[in-house]
């Protein structure tokens, strides 16, 4: 996608663009795909059975506002003109749980920044987790970033459809959300 010419008319040419960091088996990109024809999304999987299974849903609905990257979000979001994105989807990324693992977050302040700069004015960023640590960590950076404050926008319908939201709402888990807006 580096520098292309087709990444460049692909952000002049949409209007509502969004983008789902980690979309796993893609059960939410797909449905919320199907339902806001409007809208073009993005959706970024490291994993490749998880980008595969993602496809495969997204080519079941013949879905031509769905565009799929199998690679490191950070590798995809250094090509992304700034002010172009309106809201990130993050749900339920990998916590990292032990200690000496928290710097592989993805929610860092370098790839923070990343967001804000390609996020369109009053874009969003909507995020979930069933780790109390990771939610705290999350919005500390965020605020502490002082580019975005919190929001209290209603989150998209079905967004615990995924593998982990199911798992975690089977097992009766905490599920912590949290939604902010680009200030500046």
């Amino acid at each position: 996608m580096r520098n292309s010419t087709f990444q460049q008319e692909l952000f002049k040419e949409k209007s509502i663009i969004e983008i789902e960091i980690g979309c796993g088996n893609g059960h939410f990109i797909s449905q919320y795909a199907e339902i806001n024809r409007d809208k073009y999304l993005i959706g970024i999987e490291f994993k490749e059975k998880r980008f595969i299974k993602t496809s495969k849903k997204i080519n079941e609905k013949n879905l031509d506002n769905v565009m799929l990257f199998n690679s490191r979000a950070e590798t995809i979001l250094a090509d992304i003109p700034p002010l172009t994105i309106d809201t990130f989807h993050i749900y339920f990324p990998d916590p990292w749980p032990k200690a000496r693992h928290r710097k592989r977050r993805f929610l860092r302040m370098e790839n923070i920044s990343i967001l804000h700069r390609i996020l369109k004015p009053h874009g969003k960023i909507f995020f979930i987790t069933d780790f109390f640590d990771y939610y705290i960590q999350t919005k500390v950076l965020l605020l502490a970033h002082r580019g975005f404050s919190l929001a209290l926008n209603s989150f998209p319908d079905n967004v615990l459809i995924s593998i982990y939201g199911n798992k975690s709402m089977n097992m009766n888990k905490n599920i912590y959300r949290l939604s902010v807006e680009k200030t500046d």
